[in-house]
């Protein structure tokens, strides 16, 4: 997805969306690492390494999720949307 964002044109949103998931993204990945290192026995999993990866992998996804939504304009569409106006005016 990062990647994605990085080839198309930046519209008005600049290049914060792209940032965010760039920050986030680390969050994500934390997580696999950690459980193919408990996986292969390189670490001893426990309740507080899994509840830190999995607070980790959350923050991560929100990171994520937002930077989507921001990119697609999503409150623009919403405020459009409450105000009864098309959505197809919110675009560049």
């Amino acid at each position: 997805m990062t990647l994605a964002m990085l080839r198309r044109d930046v519209h008005a949103r600049g290049y914060g969306p792209l940032i965010l998931c760039a920050v986030s993204a680390p969050f994500l990945v934390i997580n696999s690492v950690v459980n193919i290192a408990e996986d292969t026995s390189q670490i001893k999993g426990t309740q507080e390494i899994n509840q830190q990866i999995t607070s980790a992998a959350w923050i991560g996804m929100l990171g994520v999720s937002a930077a989507m939504m921001w990119n697609a304009q999503i409150d623009q569409r919403f405020l459009a949307a409450l105000k009864g106006e098309d959505w197809g005016k919110c675009e560049n």
